[in-house]
């Protein structure tokens, strides 16, 4: 599992129960290659490919979550790794 990168996620704001779920559930999905917190609810996933596998899971955790927790932001931005 890649570190989580922390760059914006301090702040006077709490943070939204869906984004730690999130996280916490990304750890199931091997080949992550990195992932950055963007600010309270915001994460750069980085991964292989966007239409790969790992790709495709980090959507459907995402679509999980949102379903699971439909009042909370959550936006989650999925990148090819360099």
């Amino acid at each position: 599992m890649a570190s989580v990168v922390t760059e914006a996620a301090s702040g006077s704001q709490q943070a939204p129960e869906a984004l730690p779920i999130f996280l916490e559930r990304m750890k199931e999905i091997p080949g992550i290659l990195g992932i950055e917190i963007l600010s309270a609810d915001t994460v750069r996933v980085r991964v292989p490919s966007q239409l790969g596998p790992i790709g495709q899971a980090v959507y459907d955790l995402e679509e999980e979550v949102r379903r699971e927790h439909p009042d909370t932001r959550l936006d989650i931005w999925v990148s090819e790794a360099p």
